[in-house]
């Protein structure tokens, strides 16, 4: 698993200073289904721009990626990959 986020985000510093992660992603509005990836993280801040694009390609209009892309060249972007180490997941019945 990859995120994206800024070099001045509590997310980063938090992953600097330990590298050990959970991420929680759920289905709104109900919070019972959940994914929690645990595992340990790397953080990459060179070359990070094809990687950039894929990602922000699944969620943002095709029309917008590129806009996306310089504007995040121009902040201090950081990818962060999650290894897994435990998966939990709970699904609706």
């Amino acid at each position: 698993m990859t995120l994206i986020t800024r070099k001045d985000q509590l997310k980063y510093l938090n992953v600097q200073r330990d590298n050990h992660i959970s991420v929680y992603i759920y289905d709104p509005p109900v919070a019972s289904n959940y994914v929690v990836i645990s595992g340990t993280a790397t953080c990459n801040d060179q070359d990070i721009w094809d990687e950039a694009r894929r990602i922000i390609e699944r969620y943002r209009a095709p029309d917008e990626v590129d806009d996306y892309v310089a504007r995040w060249k121009t902040e201090p972007r950081v990818l962060i990959t999650v290894t897994p180490e435990h998966i939990a997941t709970r699904a609706p019945r």
